[in-house]
């Protein structure tokens, strides 16, 4: 299995903003003009666990590709857990109104990110986001 990775540490938006030129440039690569809902859903991803995780604390953004076929995002955080599993399943189990929820003051960050991957999923203690992409 062929794989090729790029590593991010950061602990806040100012921090972020300093690499997220290379995100979006080595998304480009990847994805070329298919690249923007994944950035969007990547930006969700890290104000989730920026905001919701260990203020201050360490964030690791990874980007990776499996076998020139697969783009792997991973964001992680060192703060409490968030049952994303759970919530996923339940937006994948039902028909939402997705105009609502688009509209809404938050909740938005699933429903980009699970329409931007094939696969998306959190870890066992909720602090790992994995989606995963097919080029």
């Amino acid at each position: 299995m062929k794989r090729h990775l790029i590593h991010f540490n950061f602990r806040d938006h100012d921090e972020y903003l300093l690499i997220r030129d290379h995100v979006r440039l080595f998304l480009q690569s990847i994805l070329q003009d298919r690249c923007r809902l994944m950035e969007v859903a990547i930006n969700e991803a890290v104000n989730n666990a920026i905001n919701f995780g260990n203020r201050n604390k360490k964030c690791c953004l990874r980007l990776g590709m499996i076998n020139n076929s697969k783009l792997v995002v991973r964001i992680a955080h060192f703060g409490p857990g968030f049952a994303g599993n759970e919530l996923i399943t339940t937006l994948n189990g039902q028909e939402k109104h997705l105009s609502d929820a688009l509209w809404a003051e938050s909740g938005r960050g699933l429903l980009i990110m699970s329409a931007a991957a094939d696969y998306i999923r959190y870890n066992r203690q909720g602090t790992e986001v994995i989606m995963v992409k097919k080029v």
